[in-house]
């Protein structure tokens, strides 16, 4: 499917409005709504409470990732990135190398 410049345009500038326009909305009628945050909170703490196995799983899943994250970032605060990468090269290519592979140039 093939877009034409001012088709392109044209959905952007809609995609934008949509954006603003949502973005205002919630602003204007839930931010300041006491009611609609006690709500919410309450809805997300029955949630957390009925579903613990939901969230012990994303951890468990996510833990090797955040766990290397965590050991690059006081890599690269140390200075040691060199070492990291000898160290830990597996898991370097796996989680940081695609980070550092996507930043716009």
């Amino acid at each position: 499917m093939n877009y034409t410049d001012t088709e392109i345009k044209s959905i952007i500038s809609r995609y934008e409005k949509t954006k603003e326009y949502n973005k205002t909305y919630y602003h204007k009628k839930y931010r300041d709504d006491m009611e609609f945050r006690e709500n919410r909170r309450e809805r997300a703490k029955e949630y957390y409470i009925n579903n613990p196995e939901k969230k012990k799983e994303y951890y468990e899943k996510t833990k090797e990732r955040q766990n290397t994250l965590n050991n690059w970032r006081y890599a690269v605060s140390v200075g040691k990135e060199d070492r990291f990468k000898k160290k830990y090269s597996l898991l370097h290519d796996k989680y940081i190398k695609p980070i550092y592979d996507n930043l716009p140039s």
